[in-house]
């Protein structure tokens, strides 16, 4: 940890032994073994080091070595299954927190998403692939889950779901562009699904948004006159399309 006052040469251990480095801060600070066998100042001092090495790392690195580690995904880049060994209850709650501190980042989305996919490569241009899927569902169960260093759940997704409604919009036609449509759908199905009332303040007013003002017109709630127009022809092929995401990354396994 001294090498960090000589940039070069803490480089060359980030770029090799970020995995280590992170792995032994992190259980020097939260293992159940460390709370009785290492002292308060030195765990605390641990701890401090921790948060600067996290502070002063590229973003996506940081994410795919706290993903690791947390058992979500091998060295290698792919997803874990079920049935493959897991992280320590206490490295999972650890990592999880991490993570969730990168995404409430300016940007911290879009950062964390494209450098997950960056860093493990694509296996395949074929988007039903199954390890894909896996892949794309377990960054989306990360970005969707609220972090235990928000104020409140609200301050979290009021944070977070702007910028995954921002993945729906990126162009579809390069591979990445499909990967960070898909995992944008999989994060908004799961909010839909488990938090009905967050999607309904903060998801479905902008994903809907023409159709809605539509049916509002319709429904002379509001005053429209014969000319008025509603809604644009472009903001309604934008709706219907997000909407057909959302809608195909849940289905493609």
């Amino acid at each position: 940890l001294k090498l960090r006052s000589v940039s070069t040469l803490w480089t060359h251990v980030v770029s090799r032994y970020l995995n280590d480095v992170l792995g032994a801060l992190l259980q020097t600070s939260f293992s159940d073994i460390s709370k009785r066998r290492v002292s308060n100042e030195n765990r605390d001092s641990c701890y401090e080091s921790l948060k600067s090495v996290v502070k002063s790392t590229y973003t996506p690195l940081l994410v795919r070595e706290l993903l690791v580690l947390q058992g979500g995904f091998s060295a290698t880049g792919q997803a874990t299954g079920a049935g493959e060994r897991q992280a320590p209850v206490w490295l999972t709650r650890a990592c999880g927190r991490l993570l969730s501190g990168c995404l409430m980042r300016r940007n911290g989305v879009i950062l964390v998403v494209r450098g997950i996919l960056e860093t493990c490569g694509n296996e395949s241009n074929d988007m039903e692939i199954s390890p894909d899927w896996r892949r794309n569902n377990a960054i989306a169960n990360v970005i969707s889950t609220p972090s235990k260093l928000a104020q409140t759940t609200d301050a979290y997704y009021q944070t977070v779901i702007p910028q995954i409604l921002d993945l729906l919009l990126v162009d579809d036609d390069a591979l990445t562009g499909k990967q960070l449509n898909s995992v944008a759908g999989l994060a908004i199905s799961k909010i839909i699904s488990h938090k009905y009332s967050v999607a309904e303040t903060y998801i479905l007013p902008s994903l809907l948004a023409p159709i809605l003002r539509a049916c509002s017109a319709d429904g002379s709630s509001m005053n429209v006159e014969d000319n008025d127009i509603v809604f644009s022809e472009t903001s309604l092929t934008t709706c219907i399309g997000n909407i057909f995401k959302v809608e195909q990354a849940v289905n493609l396994r």
